[in-house]
């Protein structure tokens, strides 16, 4: 992943975001997302991507797997935050 990071941030000429933390982890926050919305219906709401991650905490990024620890601690931790439809922030 932080290959990919880093490849991205050149191929976009901000090499810059090389030396951010946020950046590494927004892009990192963005793959998971999207390697776990890939596996879903196109008719996929934040509500039922949440529940996807509930039921399988593991998203696979090519080679790479990216798990969720039980408890949401340590350099696996990852938890997503979405608005329901009632503008409710979850978590």
């Amino acid at each position: 992943i932080s290959d990919r990071f880093r490849a991205a941030a050149m191929r976009t000429g901000k090499a810059d975001l090389l030396e951010s933390i946020t950046a590494s982890e927004g892009f990192t926050y963005g793959l998971v997302i999207a390697g776990a919305l890939a596996g879903l219906k196109a008719s996929a709401s934040r509500t039922t991507l949440v529940e996807a991650l509930d039921r399988h905490p593991a998203v696979r990024l090519g080679e790479e797997v990216v798990s969720f620890a039980n408890k949401l601690v340590g350099r696996q931790y990852l938890r997503t935050l979405h608005f329901d439809a009632l503008g409710v922030l979850r978590g």
